[in-house]
């Protein structure tokens, strides 16, 4: 399968996991990280559902199976494709390296972290979780977490990475952003007179 980008750390392909992860070679793989679609709509009722329904994205009401997302493969099939995915990263994965996968931290009707884990623990071997805190308030006007969960499966450790992703998009920022190298942190003439400031 061609990609989209490819540089000596990084390489991008705009398809379908699905699609690429078969036609990679066994225990090719040093690290992947991944942030799968959840599988669940905390989104029925609030802000974010409501823009989401002007736009017409979704039908008025719960959000049901079948429905438009934003997010592609984010309703119940997301189970059966994160189940699938771990069996694959096992099989990618050389010996020593590691899986991190975020997913939404609490419980609730649908405990998604806990399953996660077991699932993460029956194909690779569970670590740890690791608590990303995105600091502010969720979206929407319900009260949320401001947290996500990163799940650890290490077979040790790896630098390789490979990205794939569904939206062109999202593969032409990170190429563009991957190929420029270095980015300056902040406009030089900005910083010279922050310094002269301090002085």
């Amino acid at each position: 399968m061609k990609h989209y980008y490819q540089d000596q750390l990084v390489t991008i392909y705009h398809a379908d996991c699905r699609e690429v992860i078969p036609t990679l070679a066994d225990g090719s793989i040093d690290f992947v990280f991944t942030d799968p679609p959840y599988g669940h709509n905390n989104n029925n009722g609030d802000l974010a559902h409501r823009w989401e329904e002007a736009l017409g994205h979704v039908k008025s009401g719960k959000v049901e199976a079948g429905d438009a997302r934003p997010i592609a493969n984010d309703g119940p099939e997301a189970n059966e494709l994160v189940r699938w995915f771990y069996g694959e990263a096992f099989r990618l994965l050389g010996k020593g390296c590691c899986c991190c996968c975020c997913c939404c931290g609490g419980g609730g009707p649908d405990p998604q972290f806990a399953r996660w884990s077991l699932w993460l623990d029956e194909s690779i071997g569970f670590k740890h979780a690791v608590v990303w805190d995105k600091g502010g308030l969720g979206m929407g006007w319900h009260y949320r977490r401001n947290y996500e969960m990163v799940l650890v499966a290490a077979k040790q450790l790896g630098r390789r990475a490979i990205a794939i992703e569904l939206e062109e998009r999202w593969c032409d920022k990170a190429a563009t952003r991957l190929s420029q190298e270095s980015l300056p942190v902040w406009n030089t003439k900005e910083a010279r007179h922050e310094q002269t400031s301090f002085a």
